[in-house]
């Protein structure tokens, strides 16, 4: 589903899966807004490190319902990486979108290495709870 203003168009996808599939075609795409938990079996996580291997410059902004830390010492998301706690109010929503677009090269370079290191991280979780 697509909603159109103005200046921008957004998409809104039922699950990564899908997210992915427009991330791998030839439109234009400033910004991945992301839940961290998703369905479909792709998370946030995962949608946001496959998308940065087809669009290395993507900026990527994540969302979910557990806060920063709890995310954080579940080794599911590093600091540096934007993150926007549900509930959030439309006014939170503008200002994150508008520092994700406006983010320094240096920040997207540690928001790549973060998210990388986030997605070993929950591979690492997974493939111990699966042998558990």
């Amino acid at each position: 589903k697509v909603k159109r203003a103005d200046w921008h168009h957004v998409g809104l996808l039922p699950n990564a899966l899908d997210a992915l599939e427009i991330l791998k075609s030839e439109e234009e795409i400033d910004l991945l807004f992301t839940d961290i938990v998703m369905p479909g079996g792709l998370s946030g996580l995962d949608l946001a490190e496959q998308g940065r291997i087809l669009r290395p410059e993507l900026k990527v902004l994540f969302t979910s319902g557990y806060s920063e830390n709890a995310l954080i010492h579940q080794d599911r998301v590093d600091a540096d990486i934007l993150l926007l706690s549900k509930p959030y109010r439309r006014a939170d929503l503008a200002r994150m979108i508008r520092r994700a677009l406006t983010a320094a090269p240096e920040f997207e370079r540690a928001q790549r290495q973060a998210l990388e290191f986030a997605a070993a991280a929950v591979d690492s979780a997974k493939r111990a709870s699966a042998s558990a």
